[in-house]
């Protein structure tokens, strides 16, 4: 499974294969109801924002933890086993991106997102399930999952990355007016600015208006013109850890490596700002 899966794939087999669990990662108002009404059939859905993160984490939407992890996995079903398949509802790949980064973090290797979304499964006619969606298997978790810290930095970890501009680069994937200065922080606390030294890489220039992700050799183009190497760790943020991962899947993609994420991203940077 690649990263950007092609809905052609799924055409198909209607039943899925007992081996591929679709996860519906959409995140914000109304998306569980949505998910009741009409989703893919055979998915799931994940509940990204509130059963897939860190309860205990001092900012929003969290990080989750391995004990997170493997209990809501075993509500699912879901093991290391499972061709993973992540969608949303809309065109917030935000969230299937950041459900992929979590995955791959923990050690699951066959994980993909399904390009386009719902909008786009619909659109080629594909089944559509509307009736009553299935109790969840509540299952117990089985397996190791690999330790996800190797895949993230922390506030102390950046603020020593930003003047060493030789083996590190910092990558803002916030809108540039965020970046700039020019427009208040989503987060209350968090004030207006950039870590010294990072870039701008929106995470809307990655992606195609139907939220699937551009052309690899146009992401080389714009990684390349943006003055990234593969010399140095590449660390991604954004607001809260959501658009960062948008940018970090895309320079996987386009074969990059010593990739990490600023989980708590602007909304702890820009709150310890005097």
């Amino acid at each position: 499974l690649n990263h950007d899966a092609s809905t052609d794939t799924y055409t198909t087999k209607d039943p899925f294969p007992s081996n591929i669990k679709i996860l519906d990662c959409s995140a914000g108002g109304g998306k569980d109801q949505k998910f009741k009404e009409e989703r893919i059939p055979g998915a799931q859905f994940l509940d990204l924002n509130q059963k897939f993160i860190d309860p205990d984490g001092k900012y929003p939407s969290a990080y989750p933890t391995e004990a997170v992890i493997k209990h809501r996995l075993g509500e699912l079903g879901v093991s290391k086993e499972h061709d993973i398949v992540c969608y949303v509802q809309d065109t917030s790949t935000r969230f299937s991106t950041r459900a992929l980064f979590i995955f791959k973090s923990f050690g699951f290797k066959r994980v993909a997102i399904l390009a386009g979304g719902f909008e786009h499964w619909k659109s080629k006619n594909f089944p559509v399930d509307t009736s009553e969606p299935a109790e969840e298997e509540k299952t117990e978790f089985e397996g190791d999952l690999e330790d996800a810290d190797s895949h993230l930095v922390t506030y102390e970890d950046v603020k020593a990355m930003e003047e060493d501009t030789e083996n590190n680069l910092i990558i803002d994937a916030r809108p540039a007016n965020e970046h700039n200065g020019e427009v208040d922080p989503a987060y209350k606390d968090a004030k207006r600015g950039k870590i010294p030294n990072s870039i701008n890489i929106p995470s809307t220039d990655i992606l195609k208006e139907d939220g699937s992700f551009k052309d690899v050799e146009e992401l080389k183009e714009i990684f390349d013109k943006s003055g990234v190497d593969k010399k140095r760790k590449l660390v991604c943020h954004c607001n809260g850890g959501n658009q960062a991962t948008i940018v970090a899947v895309a320079l996987q993609e386009a074969g990059y490596e010593n990739i990490k994420l600023y989980d708590g991203s602007w909304n702890e940077y820009g709150s310890k700002l005097e």
